[in-house]
């Protein structure tokens, strides 16, 4: 394309000459020419107009990127516009939209109707007037670009002033180029079929204009992409995939690519299609930002604490909806023109958007809770089209463990009605008077280790129709981590059944404690808690296939150990060895205090004889 920008003026400029030059031989002439179009991408078929015809003067076929010599003479409309010439000049008399360009250190705006002011839409020489202006030596290429727009303005399904096509492509597979063959001498604008790329992963090529002899021109643009991240946190460091504990709030991030021709657009839209599992729920849009290609915030566009729920003009958020069919949710950002929001917007800029959901009873358990994203994007610079991104994947996941209680030493005595405590232990900085952490550049933060308690699901909570989330609870519930408390009271306490189980669901990747709170009669209560720590291994995560590698280790008490079933499952043996036994009245405990007893006597009476006696020796 910047080679057909180069070659603009020159070529027009040259059709123009129309006096002094020779015919050249007629069988000297190729009937034809031909467009190669140099695009590794199959899936277009590409369109040329012929916008001028006219006599091919001086013969010269050159084949490089070089015109000298090719000259039109006898310049009329072509085939393309055929008697729509006089409203296509009225058209661009008519057209007000600014034109900016650079001309040295000036910036210059303009419009086709100041351009095109002069001309006669019904002088005979029309054709000829409008190339003579377009010509011009110091015509920007920007009032080129215009000038194509115009002339392939496309409403209500057809074009308004391009009455045929005169050639379409052909792809080779093996040179990876399309052609455009067998096209009479003219003046060309090429362009990708209408409705070819809408709702693929492409673009429409920009429109082009090319004076032929044989050459090859390269489209510009590029495909966007779409990226979407997961973290615990609005700020920090997103990756494709993290553990949390069911009802955590999960933020996501997702980011989309601009194209590398977003010059050539008048507006762009984006729109995030975005879709969570069963086992999530959205809660709220937090921030919408333009991103410098140094990872810079440029601009913001939202904030929710800045703007509260009030959405910039040509900003929409769509309400969440479930589908039926698998209890998956949609949800779409609309941003209707980036560039009206941004006039700085430039092709290597990001387009970043962070929400936040939260993982629900729904969830699955050491399985991928998938959240995809398509973008749709603007991806006609000269008109309407819309092309989407490949969709891309963020997974959150959830983890578990049971524990079996049993008596130590004998692995077929179940213990039942055994209560126990869930918590962890997390270090957070203290803050100052000022609500703010100290600064750590000149003196050490002051940390506080802080102790949280599980909240889990009973079968209590199911009996007395407790709703958590707005939803009650029901059987299939039980044994859920809905929550974490720093006040002891406000914990579930677990109990083990009647086999001596329990299981706790919905947990995030770490280490956790079980404190025993009371045990059998007979037993004794754990002396150290039972120390659990959850590690993962993630794989795949850029596809639907993503899956998690769940390592359980046990720690803090003789008494813990994993399970039969190995660190792979999380089951969790915990032993309670039986209390000391005292000796009862009348048994053989008691002659033996008796024996004792009376050796002790019988040696005292043996010591204060010798004691007496050695006295009186001295």
């Amino acid at each position: 394309m910047n080679t057909l920008k180069k070659l603009f003026s020159l070529c027009l400029a040259l059709m123009l000459v129309l006096s002094l030059a020779v015919p050249a031989m007629a069988d000297e002439e190729p009937a034809t020419y031909t467009i190669t179009i140099n695009d590794a991408k199959p899936a277009h078929t590409y369109e040329a107009y012929q916008i001028f015809t006219g006599t091919l003067l001086d013969g010269s076929k050159d084949q490089d990127d070089s015109t000298t010599g090719l000259i039109l003479s006898n310049i009329q409309w072509g085939a393309a516009i055929g008697e729509n010439g006089g409203a296509l000049v009225t058209a661009l008399k008519a057209d007000t939209v600014t034109i900016t360009y650079t001309s040295g250190n000036s910036v210059i705006t303009t419009n086709l109707a100041s351009i095109f002011s002069s001309v006669n839409e019904n002088s005979e020489t029309v054709a000829a007037d409008v190339a003579a202006i377009l010509s011009g030596t110091n015509l920007p290429v920007e009032v080129v670009d215009r000038f194509a727009e115009v002339v392939g303005y496309y409403n209500s399904n057809a074009h308004v002033y391009l009455e045929s096509c005169q050639g379409a492509s052909t792809y080779n597979t093996v040179t990876k180029e399309h052609t455009i063959s067998n096209l009479p001498v003219g003046y060309y604008l090429i362009k990708d079929q209408e409705g070819s790329q809408t709702g693929k992963h492409d673009f429409y090529t920009k429109y082009m204009l090319q004076v032929v002899h044989s050459l090859t021109v390269q489209p510009k643009g590029s495909i966007p992409i779409v990226d979407k991240e997961v973290n615990k946190t609005l700020g920090g460091t997103y990756t494709e995939a993290n553990s949390f504990d069911i009802n955590d709030d999960v933020f996501f991030k997702l980011t989309g690519t601009l194209p590398e021709n977003l010059g050539a657009y008048t507006t762009y839209k984006v729109e995030f299609v975005d879709t969570l599992p069963k086992g999530m729920s959205f809660r709220e849009l937090r921030q919408i930002e333009i991103m410098d290609h140094d990872g810079n915030v440029a601009y913001v566009i939202y904030d929710k604490t800045q703007h509260g729920d009030t959405l910039p003009t040509g900003v929409t958020s769509s309400a969440v909806t479930t589908n039926t069919a698998d209890g998956t949710k949609n949800w779409t950002l609309t941003i209707a023109d980036l560039k009206s929001l941004y006039s700085a917007l430039a092709p290597d800029d990001k387009i970043v958007v962070k929400y936040v959901a939260y993982l629900n009873r729904n969830a699955e358990i050491d399985e991928p809770n998938a959240n995809i994203v398509v973008m749709n994007y603007s991806n006609n610079p000269s008109g309407a089209g819309t092309g989407t991104t490949v969709e891309d994947y963020a997974h959150a996941f959830t983890h578990k463990f049971s524990v079996e209680k049993i008596e130590t030493g004998a692995s077929d005595k179940k213990l039942a009605d055994v209560k126990f405590l869930l918590y962890f232990t997390r270090s957070h900085a203290v803050e100052d008077t000022g609500n703010t952490v100290p600064n750590t550049d000149t003196k050490e933060a002051e940390v506080v280790t802080k102790t949280y308690y599980a909240q889990v699901i009973t079968e209590e909570m199911v009996t007395a129709g407790v709703k958590v989330n707005g939803i009650e609870v029901t059987d299939d519930d039980v044994g859920v981590v809905y929550g974490w408390t720093e006040d002891v009271k406000l914990a579930s306490v677990l109990d083990t059944d009647s086999e001596g189980l329990f299981s706790i669901r919905g947990l995030d990747s770490g280490t956790y404690y079980l404190h025993e709170t009371e045990t059998n009669a007979g037993y004794n209560l754990l002396t150290n808690d039972v120390r659990i720590t959850i590690e993962t291994e993630f794989d795949k995560l850029d596809t639907s296939e993503a899956s998690v590698k769940v390592t359980y280790s046990v720690g803090g008490s003789a008494n813990g150990s994993l399970g039969t079933e190995g660190a792979s499952t999380g089951h969790i043996i915990v032993e309670n060895s039986k209390g000391n036994t005292l000796p009862t009245t009348g048994g053989v405990g008691t002659t033996l205090f008796y024996v004792i007893g009376g050796a002790l006597v019988i040696g005292a009476v043996v010591m204060l004889i010798t004691k007496k006696r050695m006295s009186s020796e001295f």
